[in-house]
């Protein structure tokens, strides 16, 4: 590989259709079913019923961690409502001015089998349907027992929820093809807003780094070998990962202010990573011990420098790679390479079955992946004004917006950046 790319969050503004990359013709591509899946019958006592204040939320603890044991897919981190209590204390205001929860809970005796984690988010006084997690949540989806529950028991609480919860638009970002409301999806919106694919490493059958890495050109092994010789010619290099511990959220913190300046020389504007409270979810998530998220946090030092780290979620095997940061004065040396190297090695000794690099699928990730998932944001009407909005394609406005901003000449793109720090 070339050069090793600074990633971490979605921006508030949507990305570009489809990703201009080359994807190699060995990658696995994980797509929705152009069709419908037959549905059985729904059991009518499913009993539905709208959670919308925080401590109705927070008394779902016990229950919503025990669905989520038994949620089936295991790319359902951001899902977690340990994940989600910290994005409530940062991002969920008392008053209820910006986000009003809304979240759709499902039970069958008694018993918590769906939860629609969602938010109803106010902006120029449209009420979008969202969900909760966002923007820090990479992908979005409904935790389901699926012994449970039928597809349309799913089907139902979809059509619960768009009659229940007063909102103008839904707009759900990052579903993954395999996602347990991707149907619904597909059948309520039909055309997805946005598609993007998010590359991962299938470890599941990697006895030793050793020989999982046999997969990658002898090129691409020598180029690595090369950079991690040149850099320890000069200085000592060590990578250490931490599963606990207060060092995690310091790491953290310090990996968001490194892609704060990443995207400064890029010319690049990110409202999410300049707002302060996702530094601060971020340091929270890393570090808690009563509400732990699952993290784990790896730093490359070269000498006594941090030189790139990696921030990382895992949940039953899966591990999702949320940010991946190199120290600018280290760019040229390939210290984010080198990270993702002995990353992979550390995932595959603790047995990590999927490590995944997530959306969108930018080039230096193919590099790495073995398959690709497709990822949509899904967006329709739910009222008047939202058939507005719909219609007149002001929902496509941000990823316009955006798209013309990344093809401008640097230095614009530099200058844009700099007033977009100083408003905020």
């Amino acid at each position: 590989m070339s050069q090793q790319s600074a990633y971490l969050l979605p921006d508030c503004l949507p990305s570009p259709s489809v990703p201009k990359v080359s994807c190699p013709e060995d990658l696995t591509w994980m797509c929705t079913p152009p069709h419908t899946p037959a549905r059985t019958v729904a059991d009518p006592d499913c009993a539905l019923s709208i959670v919308t204040t925080r401590s109705a939320f927070n008394a779902l603890e016990a229950d919503w961690c025990d669905l989520m044991e038994r949620a089936g897919p295991s790319a359902h981190v951001f899902q977690s409502f340990h994940w989600l209590w910290h994005w409530c204390n940062h991002f969920l205001t008392d008053d209820g001015a910006e986000n009003t929860l809304a979240i759709v809970t499902g039970r069958r005796a008694g018993k918590l089998v769906l939860v629609w984690p969602l938010v109803v988010q106010r902006s120029g006084g449209l009420r979008r349907l969202t969900w909760m997690g966002h923007p820090v949540s990479q992908y979005g989806d409904a935790l389901v027992d699926g012994s449970a529950c039928s597809i349309d028991d799913i089907h139902a609480s979809w059509s619960f929820l768009s009659k229940s919860i007063s909102a103008d638009v839904v707009h759900l970002r990052k579903v993954r093809a395999d996602a347990s409301v991707a149907g619904v999806m597909h059948d309520v919106c039909k055309v997805p807003l946005e598609q993007q694919t998010a590359p991962y490493l299938d470890l599941s059958n990697a006895q030793s780094f050793d020989g999982y890495q046999k997969r990658y050109s002898g090129k691409a092994r020598k180029n690595r070998r090369r950079l991690r010789r040149r850099i320890e010619e000069k200085a000592k290099l060590n990578v250490s990962t931490h599963s606990e511990g207060d060092r995690r959220g310091r790491l953290a913190s310090q990996a968001i202010k490194m892609k704060r300046t990443w995207l400064r020389s890029r010319g690049l504007v990110s409202p999410a990573i300049q707002d302060e409270r996702t530094r601060a979810f971020f340091v929270d998530a890393a570090s808690s011990k009563l509400h732990p998220t699952g993290c784990r946090t790896t730093e490359l030092n070269i000498g006594e420098e941090t030189a790139a780290i990696e921030v990382s979620f895992v949940s039953a095997g899966h591990c999702a790679v949320h940010i991946i940061v190199y120290h600018m004065d280290y760019e040229k040396a390939g210290a984010g390479v080198l990270l993702m190297e002995d990353r992979i090695k550390t995932a595959i000794a603790a047995g990590v079955r999927t490590f995944d690099l997530m959306a969108p699928g930018d080039n230096y990730k193919l590099d790495w992946a073995d398959g690709v998932v497709d990822v949509y944001d899904w967006c329709a009407p739910l009222s008047p004004l939202g058939h507005t909005y719909h219609s007149l394609g002001i929902n496509k406005l941000p990823g316009a917006i955006k798209s013309a901003m990344q093809a401008l000449p640097l230095p614009m793109r530099q200058l844009l950046h700099r007033g977009f720090a100083c408003a905020h």
